[in-house]
């Protein structure tokens, strides 16, 4: 996930992932 934190625009895209895995579980 570093990697992926580096972009601007994924920040909000890894936050979308953390709310749906939250969501789903």
């Amino acid at each position: 996930m570093s990697g992926i934190e580096l972009t601007p625009g994924s920040k909000i895209f890894t936050a979308r992932c953390k709310n749906l895995y939250v969501l789903t579980t």
